[in-house]
């Protein structure tokens, strides 16, 4: 995951996993804000039976950061805090280098609504 923030995508992927039983998993939360920080060891902390330790969190900025190993797949919600994809290509471009394959998808739903 790159950019998790205080966890809200980091916890609905670890729900993906268990919902489908899959348990063979390793993951890396990569986020640069020392803010959030806290917040995702917390709740690593609280869960620690849960993880296994599966997830790792890696405070820095994706251009800098080296893997032991190229991970499968990235997840990121990637909107920043102004909804604007600030940084976004920078850093998907960035991550290239730390995946088996590389090839992009953007997965977006236009939401209307009533008030």
């Amino acid at each position: 995951m790159i950019g998790p923030g205080r966890g809200p995508i980091m916890r609905e992927i670890i729900k993906a996993c268990e919902d489908l039983n899959y348990e063979n998993y390793e993951k890396n939360a990569i986020e640069k804000n020392e803010n959030s920080i806290p917040t995702l060891l917390n709740y690593i902390q609280e869960n620690e039976k849960k993880l296994k330790g599966r997830v790792k969190i890696i405070h820095q900025d994706i251009r800098n950061v080296v893997l032991e190993e190229k991970a499968d797949i990235l997840v990121s919600e990637m909107l920043g805090s102004f909804g604007d994809n600030e940084l976004s290509p920078e850093l998907i471009v960035a991550a290239e280098r730390l995946f088996l394959k590389y090839c992009f998808d953007s997965f977006f739903n236009k939401i209307s609504y009533l008030l």
